[in-house]
């Protein structure tokens, strides 16, 4: 399934709501977009708890390199089939997304149409640096402002003499 982030983040994990017959695990990607459909794997995520076989369980997978995403860029979250049965599961009834028949993360890519998955990306925003004053600017600033204030005191007020 691919996603858009509108801000520039850190990855660090997806959520994935899926479902299986029996199996416990599923490979999953992070991966770049290629007109449109999957593209090169970016980070191989790493399951952090077995999905419960026969229901619908919302999974976490961790980053591994834990890669920058750029605002406006369009990602992949690529899931393997495996044991797993389905990762077609929302609440809004959309259709969208890519899938293959090979079990391959990278394609070939067979179409789209199957329901819209439910999954949720996170990571930490990145912050704009803005340099910080360096400290002998800091302390050159307060000299001269108690150099200044000084000399004002010392100088006789006009009119009192």
């Amino acid at each position: 399934m691919s996603f858009t982030p509108s801000s520039g983040f850190q990855f660090t994990d997806a959520q994935l709501a899926l479902e299986s017959s029996g199996g416990t695990s599923a490979d999953v990607y992070l991966e770049s977009d290629a007109s449109g459909s999957p593209g090169s794997i970016l980070d191989t995520l790493v399951e952090q708890s077995p999905i419960i076989g026969g229901s619908g369980s919302l999974i976490t997978f961790d980053c591994a390199s834990c890669p920058t995403l750029t605002a406006g860029t369009t990602y992949w979250i690529v899931a393997t089939a495996g044991a797993v049965a389905s990762w077609d599961l929302n609440d809004t009834g959309e259709n969208g997304g890519a899938y293959n028949y090979s079990g391959s993360p990278t394609g070939p890519w067979n179409g789209s149409g199957l329901p819209t998955p439910a999954f949720e990306v996170d990571g930490t925003p990145l912050t704009s640096s803005v340099p910080e004053p360096g400290p002998l600017v800091l302390l050159g600033t307060a000299g001269a402002g108690l150099a200044l204030a000084l000399r004002r005191k010392a100088r006789p007020a006009a009119g009192r003499r």
